[in-house]
């Protein structure tokens, strides 16, 4: 019966076939133009470069039609800044990421091809927020590990990659298994992760108020210097409340080449 309804909607609303002329303007110029005859499903696209949109000051979006019949239209801005963020932001949500070598140490931006790296990670609120995600982007020179998979080697001491570990401060890094949702008692609410080629990212339905901290594991796979893009948390359906970390380079040496 529903698709019955949609049947008779879409014959009520188009009743009459299309036959107009259709223009876009973007002020008093004409950016594109198109004639539809017929009944037809086939879609019309212009592109039209970024730069006629941001020049001459405010003007007028406008999408117009000549002729009987109903226009579908759809406008899509897109837009890459010109060089990546370096510096944290925050608005709503506050996010920390570093990068350490997993045999221990301080917080590098340089590791050698083979070694394993462990990413660390805190998201603080100052309220409860409801459907977060944390993006984590991975440098090109580096993998993240699934250590739920039965084909994938353990790391000393591991947490666990597939479900990120809740960090407690005072943990001396001993091996405790794989715990899933609860470590050394503290409970992570990011319950679902998706481990994928260039980033990792993590869902929590339920976010409560205060600093959660994550830990994940990669390993470094090809030399080279690598963008580091910055991480970022996001409450889905109120995409204004959002926070990102620093971003840089980050460097896998060869593995007969020392650290500096």
């Amino acid at each position: 019966f529903t698709l019955l309804a949609m049947e008779e909607l879409t014959r009520t609303k188009e009743r009459v076939a299309p036959n107009y002329t259709a223009q876009v303007k973007i002020g008093d110029r004409t950016v594109a133009a198109a004639e539809f005859r017929k009944r037809s499903l086939d879609v019309k696209t212009t592109d039209v470069p970024i730069a006629e949109v941001a020049t001459g000051g405010r003007r007028p979006f406008l999408f117009e039609k000549t002729g009987e019949g109903i226009l579908y239209y759809t406008a899509r801005l897109q837009s890459a800044p010109r060089e990546l963020p370096r510096t944290a932001l925050d608005r709503g949500l506050i996010v920390q990421r570093w990068l350490e070598p997993w045999s221990g140490g301080i917080a590098t931006h340089a590791v050698a091809a083979g070694e394993l790296i462990r990413i660390k990670l805190r998201v603080a609120t100052s309220q409860e927020r409801r459907y977060v995600v944390l993006e984590v982007p991975l440098p090109a020179g580096i993998e993240a590990i699934d250590t739920s998979l039965a084909t994938s080697a353990r790391p000393p001491g591991e947490r666990g990659a597939a479900t990120p570990a809740s960090e407690d401060e005072g943990d001396d890094g001993g091996d405790t298994g794989d715990l899933g949702w609860y470590e050394l008692g503290f409970w992570n609410p990011f319950g679902h992760v998706e481990l994928r080629d260039d980033r990792v990212l993590m869902f929590a339905d339920w976010l409560p108020a205060g600093v959660h901290s994550l830990s994940l594991v990669a390993r470094a796979t090809t030399p080279g210097t690598f963008v580091l893009q910055p991480a970022r948390a996001e409450e889905m359906y109120t995409p204004e409340v959002f926070g990102r970390s620093d971003g840089g380079t980050f460097v896998v040496l060869a593995p007969e080449t020392d650290k500096k």
